[in-house]
């Protein structure tokens, strides 16, 4: 589970802001000649100091952004039930099931665009989407319970090209027992749950590469290891039997 701590701050002093708070509304209590006027100001200067305080924090003292990515979190053997599967609306309004990604080695990313390092992780999981073209490696991202637009803006500022689902009502982040953010789960081409983390991650570390190459690998060896019959090399059977008929 990520632990976010709020980094120093550069901005409003939170001392004259509460100051003239409560100077107001000790004005306002002396007398009723300016009291709505007063009340009034002084609401509009906490909710100045909030929403800039809000955007200050966003940033370290320093001027530089620190890294919200675990650099020693390990992939964990999932030990949980048995998989769910889903039906989920993506950010494009298309239907997309779980099963519709058999066949490759998923990583099924839960977040949210509040998680401070749930933004970061996108940034990382798009870069192993394009180091990985032509493999069968998979991210599919759920987003829990957010408005359809938040994610959407969301999506198109970062230029995500892997699918991104709607889970409105969380019924499949509860169904997949998900309860920090972000946590994602690496499923085999079978749709196996394998691997889980709970932390967020540079899925291009060495080896977290490793641990999920050797799934992808394991579909190569499986198909390598196929009959004919099951590889599909029955097209000149099919086509004499069809022809015997006529």
């Amino acid at each position: 589970m990520v632990q976010i701590t709020a980094p120093a701050c550069r901005g409003p002093d939170a001392s004259d802001s509460v100051r003239t708070i409560v100077t107001g509304l000790l004005q306002c209590s002396a007398g009723r000649y300016y009291c709505n006027a007063i009340k009034t100001r002084s609401i509009i200067s906490l909710l100045q100091f909030l929403f800039i305080a809000s955007i200050w924090q966003a940033y370290p003292a320093n001027g530089a952004e620190s890294s919200q990515l675990a650099p020693t979190a390990q992939l964990r053997p999932w030990t949980g039930t048995t998989s769910a599967t889903f039906t989920l609306d993506d950010v494009g309004g298309e239907q997309r099931t779980l099963e519709s990604f058999r066949g490759h080695v998923v990583l099924l990313h839960f977040f949210a665009t509040w998680c401070a390092p749930c933004v970061e992780e996108f940034t990382s999981l798009q870069k192993l989407t394009d180091e990985s073209r032509g493999l069968p490696i998979t991210v599919v991202a759920i987003d829990v319970a957010e408005v359809d637009v938040r994610v959407r803006t969301f999506v198109a500022k970062l230029g995500v090209q892997f699918p991104v689902l709607l889970d409105r009502d969380r019924a499949v982040t509860k169904a997949w027992n998900v309860i920090s953010l972000p946590t994602t789960i690496v499923l085999d081409s079978n749709l196996t749950p394998r691997f889980i983390i709970e932390d967020a991650i540079d899925w291009t570390r060495t080896d977290i590469r490793a641990s999920i190459e050797k799934l992808y690998q394991s579909i190569k060896k499986s198909e390598r290891t196929k009959p004919a019959s099951a590889a599909g090399i029955c097209i000149s059977t099919t086509q004499h039997a069809s022809l015997g008929e006529d």
